[in-house]
């Protein structure tokens, strides 16, 4: 099958999380025997270098635009060209109408739509893009169950399928793990209570991730004088294995500004690392408090200063992390077997 992946930035060096998906996705598929080739920016916006037009990377081939003409006229080449059966959108947020219109007339075939995770936009917004979105495609797919039932009223032809991992890349290595992460942008609570605690504890560093910190921030400055950040080119197999306990904390009245449920926690328990993240549904759909990792209330510092106390007295004892067993269902193996099927009925019934 001759599959066109499009999905906004998809350059090397791959970005991790939701764009990582749609790679992982791609590289399975090329495992499997298809052909795949992905559409996407001439300019990567991990590095901000531009890349050349066309090239062959793990045996994806990659077609790159730099404005809307060019990717129409990429589109039509590709489907032409690379015979394509079936175009696959990836995205964390929507597509407009005139979009996808545009490709329908352009190429006429099947699409698919895969929606990552919410769009930062006001709810009325997101209402409209997602459900426009998924309504103006042949099979719209979400990876979250929470998202699908809250806009399953809104949608024709929508299902679930969990977002596809490779655990041979995610795996549990033998390092000293001596990081406590917080990946996502920096809150008062989070710097006030690693404060705390890196004075109590040492040996452990704590860390944030430089792609979340906005630089006219206070809160920026006070990270940068008294933690350590990881950068934008560091692999997270690698940071993973590094980390004792990963803070993945979200403002839980808007939507997650990720993909849903968060790629980073599913990663991070296949790497062996204890999670503490925030109590709300999408985050459920993946820990079960004290099970598999710990729920908490993002907005007091009281309890993420005293969970990770906890935690760090208990992991410091033991000296030993143990890995976290992870349902199948998010096997990339398994969920492209999945997909393949989807895709079968589609040039079947298209």
């Amino acid at each position: 099958m001759n599959i066109l992946i499009e999905g906004g930035d998809l350059n090397p060096p791959f970005a991790e999380g939701t764009r990582n998906v749609a790679i992982t996705h791609a590289k399975a598929l090329i495992k499997k025997g298809h052909n795949v080739v992905i559409l996407t920016r001439n300019k990567s916006r991990i590095n901000g270098k531009k890349l050349i037009k066309k090239e062959t990377i793990q045996g994806i081939k990659f077609y790159r635009w730099s404005n809307y003409f060019e990717l129409a006229f990429l589109y039509q080449k590709i489907i032409q060209k690379e015979k394509i059966n079936l175009v696959h959108f990836f995205a964390k947020g929507g597509r407009p109408k005139i979009y996808l219109n545009l490709l329908k007339r352009l190429g006429n075939k099947p699409f698919i739509f895969t929606l990552l995770g919410l769009p930062v936009y006001s709810p009325k917004k997101v209402e409209k893009v997602i459900i426009g979105s998924l309504n103006n495609v042949n099979l719209g797919v979400i990876t979250s169950n929470v998202l699908l039932n809250k806009f399953k009223k809104g949608f024709k032809n929508t299902i679930y399928v969990p977002i596809g991992i490779d655990f041979d890349k995610y795996t549990v290595k033998k390092e000293k793990r001596v990081y406590v992460l917080a990946l996502r942008k920096p809150t008062e609570q989070t710097v006030d209570a690693f404060k705390r605690l890196k004075k109590e504890f040492p040996s452990i560093k704590f860390v944030f991730n430089s792609s979340t910190l906005d630089k006219k921030d206070k809160i920026t400055e006070d990270v940068l004088e008294n933690f350590e950040v990881i950068g934008n080119n560091e692999r997270m197999p690698d940071i993973f294995n590094k980390t004792l306990i990963l803070v993945d904390l979200h403002d839980k009245e808007f939507p997650l500004r990720c993909a849903s449920p968060p790629v980073a926690i599913i990663e991070a328990l296949s790497c062996g690392t204890t999670v503490v993240s925030t109590d709300m549904p999408e985050i459920r759909e993946v820990i079960t408090d004290k099970k598999n990792g710990y729920l908490i209330d993002s907005e007091k510092e009281e309890e993420i200063y005293t969970t990770l106390k906890n935690l760090l007295n208990k992991k410091l004892k033991k000296q030993k992390i143990s890995a976290h067993s992870m349902i199948s269902k998010y096997n990339i193996n398994n969920v492209i077997k999945t997909y393949e099927q989807l895709y079968q009925k589609l040039l079947t019934s298209c």
